[in-house]
């Protein structure tokens, strides 16, 4: 509800704290100074003080309004309701009607004077059945609430129209929702879209927003867009989200995705909760992942429970991701390999778990390089022929995050030696024992990205875990760094 605490605003100087009165007999103003005044301008301050109150002391009612607005407003004097209210009250007792609606203001709001809503009730009415648009208004919410009266929506009903005859815009938007709702008065639409216009046409946002509101409710989308638009020009965020759902689903207007966009993103940013959803939802349906986190969580701060079940979806989903990447290395088929050709016949192949995690294979700019040679196998083996608890206990070390067996076993799948070749289950092992700091695998994981073993090439990704890599000084990350820099990869 809108109360007015005073008529005058704000002065800055004596000169215009003799302002004009509206007199007893309406709207009729009177708006001559005092003729025992002379020229204020020429005045000292102390001299129109002086002036003033002995005036204001003979009843001109013109210099006590005057001097009331100099104590409200602080014009030469110090501020002191009190007087202010006094001075206020003289005038009141006049019949004027703008004084009048300054003392119920006092009342209302207990100013100057003890709060007490039957007062003000009072004075309001003095002031507003001589059309006091602002005091018609006052009294008719005062009815409207049961504030100082018993409440009553018909004589709410009659005082808001009162106003809303005489141009008041906040009157005319209210009269427009009691004939749509049907409170005070018989439900009429046709009245209430003749009040919601008057109100709109005065450029009013809020009521151009409801307006639009009106028309979208009785599916008339092309006239709702129209005032939805003129509202949102001027900031009205609610007008900005009813705008983009129209955008979004091309009702009364061309289907618009990125103005759409752009007006939630507005409203978000003035903390519009459904707005703030739906950039989320937005966000999310074209990848931006990130982006759609920040205001889904911002519309699930603000109790948005469709924003709390997405972002405990994204949640969910990203753990999935992270044990289905986890069941993809404990579910690795593993190739026997009984034995291989060497220049003395078969020999049968058993490496023993120590010795695979004990390879120290350092890795060279070509990836191949990087694998041990048939030889370095052979050269292994030991009196151990069960192949498959050796593979198998090195796989449960991979899976139990140790780097070494990590690289060691992206090595032998990355060419087929013991299990069967994969290159993507390569990058994954070599991606996660280059996470914990192996500059070997960090070497060996940027060769990666940029043969595009088991991954997309991805030159950026590759210079940085060489980076990583060179920064601890090794000469291998150093080298790659050089050739990729030189653009000789």
């Amino acid at each position: 509800m809108i109360k007015f605490f005073y008529l005058i605003g704000i002065l800055c100087a004596p000169a215009q704290a003799l302002q004009i009165l509206q007199s007893e007999q309406g709207n009729e103003v009177i708006n001559q100074q005092p003729k025992t005044l002379d020229d204020s301008s020429q005045m000292s301050q102390d001299l129109l003080l002086t002036k003033l109150e002995k005036s204001a002391k003979s009843g001109d009612a013109r210099s006590q309004f005057s001097l009331a607005n100099m104590y409200h407003n602080g014009i030469g004097i110090k501020t002191d309701e009190k007087l202010a209210f006094y001075w206020y009250t003289q005038v009141a007792n006049q019949g004027y009607a703008s004084a009048q609606f300054n003392i119920a203001n006092g009342y209302y709001h207990g100013i100057g004077t003890a709060q007490d809503l039957t007062q003000a009730k009072d004075w309001y009415e003095k002031a507003a059945e001589q059309d006091f648009v602002a005091a018609q208004y006052n009294l008719a919410v005062m009815y409207r609430l049961g504030e100082g009266v018993e409440a009553n929506d018909k004589k709410a009903f009659h005082w808001y129209e009162r106003a809303a005859q005489l141009g008041y815009g906040v009157a005319q938007l209210t009269l427009a929702k009691l004939y749509e709702e049907g409170v005070g008065v018989d439900q009429d639409d046709n009245s209430a879209q003749i009040w919601y216009l008057k109100a709109a046409n005065q450029y009013d946002p809020e009521a151009q927003f409801h307006l639009a509101d009106f028309y979208q409710s009785r599916n008339q989308y092309a006239q709702a867009v129209y005032y939805y638009r003129k509202s949102s020009d001027q900031g009205h965020i609610n007008a900005q989200y009813a705008l983009a759902i129209n955008l979004l689903s091309g009702m009364g207007v061309i289907k618009d995705e990125v103005k759409a966009q752009q007006l939630f993103l507005e409203a978000s940013q003035a903390g519009h909760a459904k707005a703030q959803l739906q950039l989320g939802q937005l966000l999310l349906a074209n990848d931006q992942t990130t982006k759609a986190k920040k205001w889904l969580t911002k519309a699930s701060e603000q109790q948005q429970e469709t924003a709390t079940i997405l972002l405990q979806d994204l949640e969910t989903l990203a753990q999935s991701k992270e044990e289905e990447l986890a069941l993809e290395i404990a579910t690795l088929e593993v190739q026997t390999v009984e034995s291989v050709q060497t220049e003395s016949g078969l020999v049968p192949i058993s490496i023993t778990n120590d010795i695979l995690e004990g390879l120290n294979i350092q890795p060279e700019i070509n990836l191949s390089n990087m694998i041990p040679d048939q030889q370095q196998i052979l050269d292994s083996l030991n009196s151990n022929l069960d192949i498959m608890t050796n593979v198998e206990k090195l796989l449960i070390s991979a899976q139990q995050g140790n780097p070494i067996a990590q690289y060691n076993l992206s090595i032998l799948y990355s060419i087929g030696e013991l299990v069967a070749k994969d290159e993507r289950k390569a990058f994954v092992l070599m991606q996660q024992s280059a996470n914990q700091d192996i500059t070997r695998s960090q070497n060996s994981l940027a060769m990666m990205y940029i043969n595009g073993t088991g991954v997309a090439p991805n030159y950026q990704k590759a210079y940085y875990w060489a980076s990583a890599s060179a920064r601890k000084g090794d000469a291998e990350g150093r080298k790659i760094l050089a050739r990729l820099v030189g653009g000789l990869l």
